[in-house]
């Protein structure tokens, strides 16, 4: 490795290092991993077992949460579907 890929490495470890309770071999297994993405592995750290975080998923607890979630849901459909609509109509 060149001097400013291994300085590179040893910056990215020692942030790794400063974060988590993970040595050498664990790091380096890890930015294979997650394509050497600090940001990946620390939130791996902090959170391993509730994947979810990571999505964009929404989960409408109760149930007026449910009903304007569905109704938003409905109301965006119906707009894509209008402006799709007007697109074919000015398009002929």
């Amino acid at each position: 490795m060149g001097d400013k890929t291994a300085s590179s490495y040893e910056q990215i470890t020692e942030i790794i290092k400063r974060q988590t309770d993970y040595d050498d071999e664990t790091i380096k297994s890890k930015l294979v991993e997650h394509n050497n993405n600090v940001i990946d592995i620390i939130r791996e750290y902090m959170n391993p077992t509730n994947k979810s975080l990571l999505k964009n998923t929404i989960t409408p607890k109760t149930t007026n949460q449910k009903v304007y979630y569905e109704i938003r849901k409905l109301m965006d459909d119906a707009s894509a579907d209008y402006r799709m609509k007007k697109e074919l109509e000015s398009n002929q």
